[in-house]
């Protein structure tokens, strides 16, 4: 198996992990963000503290994140080749 096919395998496991039944989950919580990211849920802790990317927090205590605010933010500062 080569290395694309590997990701490939890997973001469609990913995905199948963040849904709820039929229906695809738009919120994610720190842990399944972790997933989605491939960041620890402190790296994520820490960047919501210091506000570096956009969350939620309807009770004040649960962070959550939508999917489409992660997809935006990993893909903020993209490298141009040369």
């Amino acid at each position: 198996m080569n290395e694309l096919q590997c990701i490939i395998d890997l973001l469609t496991s990913v995905d199948e992990k963040m849904k709820l039944g039929h229906i695809e989950k738009k919120f994610l919580t720190i842990p399944e963000a972790g997933i989605y990211t491939g960041l620890s849920d402190s790296t994520l802790h820490k960047l919501t503290s210091k506000r570096k990317i956009k969350h939620y927090k309807p009770t004040g205590k649960n962070i959550y994140f939508l999917k489409s605010d992660l997809n935006n933010w990993l893909l903020s500062n993209p490298v141009e080749p040369e």
